[in-house]
């Protein structure tokens, strides 16, 4: 990996890596290397610039926060040999990570969720901390979920149960029992919070289930979450009778 100067007062800096079919990735970095770092996964067709505030709010909470170009977009070099399946993408990834100074917390969108849940999936030890899906519901082999600790799935909703502004709903959270007091559902719910802030969400909405998950519930009042009017109701649906 190469790291461009830092600007003078710190700020956003250039870092490069290198693949191993000798394509150069070119990402963004803010913060201290030494923090806690977070990897930063764009959606097809993006560029890393698409994370540019999201990134800078994370690196103000204590993060070390790098945005990265996949292979065939922004700066990132093109594949010489044309090659852009998942699995290439996959295996930069990879190589980024052993480039960090600990397993990092990923937020993916679309093709990078994509991507990070793929390489998770064909890795023999843990490469994230924990994981945030954006704009993508996962569907991939048991055992690579077993190795990821933590997970939180959300999109941004207009329109919808009359909130006619934009709104960030929360939809899954997930934290492995073995890693809980660990600050992975913070450090997810940071990565969340910012992304909804720089897609322009003037709130952040999700439904717990206080009789059932009550330790949920205390962690988003834990977030500055507080009750809301919206009141979710149920039909239970009996099954029908044969005529």
């Amino acid at each position: 990996m190469s790291d461009d100067s830092t600007p003078p007062g710190g700020g956003v800096r250039r870092v490069t890596y290198g693949t191993t079919d000798g394509i150069t990735l070119v990402g963004d970095a803010w913060g201290d290397p030494s923090h806690p770092p977070v990897l930063l996964l764009h959606g097809g067709g993006q560029t890393r610039h698409a994370w540019g505030d999201t990134a800078q709010a994370l690196a103000e909470r204590g993060w070390y926060v790098v945005a990265l170009d996949l292979r065939g977009h922004g700066e990132s070099d093109w594949a010489p040999n044309g090659r852009y399946a998942f699995e290439d993408f996959a295996s930069d990834l990879g190589g980024v990570v052993r480039n960090l100074s600990r397993p990092p917390a990923v937020v993916g969108a679309s093709l990078g969720g994509m991507v990070a849940l793929l390489a998770q999936g064909q890795a023999i030890e843990p490469l994230f901390s924990a994981v945030v899906l954006v704009d993508i519901a996962p569907d991939v082999e048991p055992e690579g979920i077993r190795r990821v600790v933590g997970f939180m799935l959300g999109e941004m909703r207009s329109g919808e149960f009359g909130l006619e502004h934009p709104t960030g709903w929360i939809e899954v959270l997930g934290v492995d029992p073995d890693f809980r007091g660990r600050a992975v559902g913070r450090l997810m719910a940071d990565a969340m919070l910012a992304h909804f802030r720089a897609q322009g969400a003037t709130e952040v909405r999700t439904l717990v289930d206080e009789e059932q998950m009550g330790d949920v519930a205390g962690f988003f009042r834990s977030l500055g979450f507080e009750p809301a009017p919206l009141k979710p109701m149920v039909l239970p649906l009996l099954p029908l009778r044969p005529l």
